[in-house]
């Protein structure tokens, strides 16, 4: 295989903040903080929550089927104890709230910060209470939506994003992204060298 794939390869996954890469040094996989996630959290309440009073008040049947698909995928995935397709179908439930936006940017930088929070939902979902809690919390925002209770359902992503963190809370190493790189103490391997 030629080096040039690899190497855009290794630049998406840059890009998606699942790799980190110093020059000389090589690529090595990004550590996941607390300082990090509630900063990811927090981009994602701003910008979330105006997608969320943007398009619940056009939700309808279509997006409620999908946002149900999405649940039974979920439920059906926890069973599984498939932490993969959870995560997936979950991601599936939120976009169905902002699928409909209709400034491209804003819908862009939801999925960014959704990649980006994938690794840390992966680790929440791999604890089966967690996963009953979202089961429920997701129910709740399903209902509040198909009454297009806007303030209900923010309300509701704000809890629901608080349990991730206070949950991961004692999980999660709280250094600076800048504190880790290779050969610190809380980096991973190097896994590609130049």
């Amino acid at each position: 295989m030629s080096r040039l794939p690899v190497r855009e390869a290794l630049r998406v996954l840059e890009g998606e903040g699942q790799i980190q890469h110093t020059p000389h040094r090589g690529y090595w996989v990004a550590n996941l903080t607390l300082r990090d996630l509630e900063e990811l959290y927090r981009m994602r309440h701003l910008i979330e929550t105006d997608a969320i009073v943007e398009t619940v008040p056009l939700l309808g049947a279509r997006d409620f089927d999908v946002m149900q698909q999405s649940l039974d995928q979920m439920a059906h995935a926890s069973a599984q104890v498939d932490v993969r397709a959870h995560s997936q179908a979950n991601r599936n439930f939120h976009q169905a709230f902002w699928d409909k936006l209709p400034w491209p940017r804003m819908h862009h930088q939801l999925e960014l910060l959704y990649d980006w929070c994938s690794p840390y939902g992966a680790l929440f979902y791999n604890e089966p209470s967690h996963r009953l809690l979202v089961a429920s919390e997701h129910e709740i925002m399903l209902s509040c939506a198909r009454t297009h209770d806007v303030h209900r359902v923010v309300e509701l992503l704000v809890d629901h994003r608080s349990h991730v963190i206070t949950s991961l809370r004692d999980v999660l190493t709280p250094l600076a992204p800048s504190d880790a790189g290779p050969g610190s103490a809380a980096s991973t391997k190097t896994f590609v060298e130049h």
